[in-house]
Parts: structure tokens; sequence; C-alpha cells
């Protein structure tokens, strides 16, 4: 078995792409579904080949680089409905969790990047239907050169332009891959062909929802959903050495979420929060947050999480109580969220970005959001019933 410098340096990177994938994971169900599992198989044949950097970097493409809600069929056509063998059935993957993170992207696309956006769009999908007629009567190569070109138009549409930066990173990924690699397997190839165009595909689609949403209110939590909570996790003062509890639990009776718990003041403990992901750049243009909830008499706290000071713990909170006897909706504005860094206030940090919010969250903590204790705090255990959660624009 040959393996180059090249071959050595790929499998590295692919790898290190399949574990930020597997780090990025809402929870571990997420990596029991169908797409991993299908890349893995896929992965053990190369391996078998002596060529086990094919296999990783196959898997690490499934995690970072597929679309959402990709649809296929029966048949052994990358598009499916082609001769027999190998099929995929409609299949809803994980890569609103799990994409390829570059650095750029970080501005919402402007008037003039919508029409590259439909022309990048209207290649790949051209590029996938040739590919995938090419393939299915049996020319894998001809299949890999149908995208390999398709992927080099992307590339002129979106050069030295900074806002289609994961683009080109992407392709500059895949095109490395493809130099390393002097004896290619051309059906491996062309199925990681087709899922980088994808991932593209659905990147760009991001960006030009995004862009021309003309929300004005935007739901990011509906608690009348049975699985929700299987969306949220806690963050209590355990990590801390506290004995505090917090869990999200469903109603069937009242079609609702209730976050309940118990603070605790062992090792000095005294606080319980949950945390939820929002789709990124969802709350793009929207300046407020509105929840409809029932509380306890306590205070609670909204926080939202994103922007460069996230990985460094940096949360922006906002104190509400809601009414005691019956569901209230309060309105809270970004503009009034106060950071602050494991429960000290941080005034030097900037405001807090809409665009780059990623996580929502709910606390109740003996530290009020500025900082100083929170007036009535009590330990024991706690009650907030929530119907939903809301992003909305405020009237000019």
């Amino acid at each position: 078995m040959r393996l180059s410098a090249t071959r050595i340096l790929v499998g590295s990177v692919s790898l290190m792409l399949l574990i930020a994938g597997l780090k990025r994971a809402i929870s571990i169900k997420e990596y029991l579904k169908r797409p991993l599992s299908t890349a893995v198989k896929r992965c053990r044949p190369a391996a078998a080949r002596g060529v086990p950097w094919r296999g990783v970097f196959a898997a690490g493409l499934a995690v970072n680089c597929v679309i959402l809600r990709q649809r296929g069929g029966g048949g052994h056509g990358l598009a499916g409905g082609g001769r027999g063998g190998r099929g995929r059935e409609n299949q809803r993957t994980i890569s609103d969790h799990c994409t390829v993170k570059a650095s750029g992207d970080h501005s919402v696309i402007a008037p003039e990047d919508i029409d590259t956006v439909g022309k990048i769009e209207s290649t790949i999908v051209t590029a996938i239907k040739r590919g995938s007629e090419v393939y299915n009567y049996g020319d894998a190569k001809g299949c890999c050169q149908e995208y390999i070109d398709a992927m080099q138009k992307v590339q002129q549409l979106c050069a030295e332009n900074p806002k289609f930066y994961t683009v080109q990173y992407t392709i500059d990924k895949m095109n490395m891959a493809i130099r390393s690699d002097d004896d290619p397997n051309f059906t491996d190839m062309a199925w990681a062909l087709r899922r980088t165009l994808e991932f593209i595909n659905s990147h760009v689609k991001g960006l030009k929802e995004v862009y021309t949403s003309t929300d004005t209110e935007r739901l990011l939590f509906d608690f009348s959903d049975p699985t929700m909570p299987s969306k949220w996790y806690p963050v209590n003062d355990g990590v801390m050495g506290g004995a505090s509890t917090s869990d999200l639990r469903f109603n069937s009776n009242s079609k609702q979420c209730t976050f309940t718990g118990t603070l605790s003041s062992v090792n000095n403990g005294g606080f319980a929060s949950l945390r939820g992901a929002v789709k990124e750049r969802s709350l793009t243009g929207l300046t407020d947050i509105e929840i409809e909830a029932k509380g306890d008499g306590r205070i609670y706290k909204l926080n939202v999480i994103g922007g460069p000071g996230a990985d460094m713990g940096l949360v922006y909170q906002k104190d509400f109580k809601p009414p005691k006897d019956e569901f209230s909706t309060t309105r809270l504005s970004l503009t009034d969220f106060k950071p602050s860094v494991m429960g000290r206030s941080y005034p030097d940090a900037p405001p807090i970005d809409s665009k780059e919010i990623r996580q929502i969250g709910l606390m109740i903590s003996k530290v009020s959001d500025s900082g100083g204790a929170t007036p009535e705090f009590e330990y024991g255990d706690f009650r907030l019933e929530l119907k939903a959660i809301r992003a909305i624009k405020a009237d000019p």
C-alpha cells in the first residue's frame, strides 16, 4: 500500500472534519441516523482496498457536507431510479448541526449576490441531473467529470467574494483530495463530489433565504411539540460542583412544556438552565424576543448565545418575571440584554448581533442579569410553564 504525504494530510484533515462534526451535534441520537451509518458502510470497501483515507474522507463529507432534506429514490443512480443495486430512501441529514465551518460568510448577502446564488443553484442542479444520467449508464468517471466541471464553474462565480468563502473553502478541500489520489475509485469519488455539490447548494440557498425573508415574526420554539425536550440540554451549577437540577418536560394533557427542577445551595451553587439551538442566522434582522409563559413568582432569565465570544463563555441575559396565575407574553428587546461571563457582568463586550445568535437559553439563578443578587431568590423547586418563544422585528 502506498501512502504519500499528501494522502496522509488529506486523511488527517478529513478525520478532523469528522470529529468536528461529531462535536457539534446536538445529541448522540443525531449520529445514529441513517446518513452517517450509510457513509461508514461506504468507507469499509475503500479501507479494504488498502486506501483507508478515502473512507475517512467519505465519512467526513457525510457529516460535514451533505444537504438537508435530500430526496432520492430506488435504483443504482445517484439521483435514484436507475438500474438495480444501491438505492437511497428519503432522508433528513444532520447538516443543520454539522457543516463545514470556515472563517468567512460573516455578512448577509447583498442584492447583487442574489443573481450569483441563482446561477450557482442552476449550475449544480444541471450537473447533478447530467451526472446521474451518466452514472446510471455505468460511466462513473464521466459522472465525476460533470461534477468537477460544475465545481469549477461555481468557484468562478464565487471568485473574490468573501460572502461565499465557505463555498470556495469546500471546493478547495475537495480539489486537494482529488489531486492527491493517483489511483482513484470513480464510484467513491462520484458520491463524494455529489455530496459536496449538495452541501454547496444547501448553503447558498440558506444565504438567500436569510436575505429574502420578509418575516417580522419567527417562531423559534413551539412547546406544544412533544419532541421539544430532546432539543434542549441542561447547563446547571454542577459544572462548578453544585447540585442543582433542571429538565424540560412535556405534558401530554396540556400540550405544553415545563422548565422545572431544584435549586441547591450545595457548594455555594445556585443556578439551573437549559439551552436550545436555533438555525444559523435565523434571527437576522429581528430585534426582540417574546416568551409566552406562566411562572411561579420567581425571576427567570432569558439567555442568548452567539458571536465570537460564545466559545469563551460569553452569554447575553435579561431578567423577566412572568405572571403566576396565567399565561402572558413577555417581550424583551435584544438591546437590553446584558453580557455576562460565568455569572459576572462583562460590560466591555459588544452588543449582541441578532444574526450571530445560535442558541437560546432559559435560566434561574441567584445572580441577576446585572451581576448582583436576584431579588427574592430562594432555593428549592421551581416551575416555568412554556408555550412558545418567538423572535420579532420591532416597529421603526
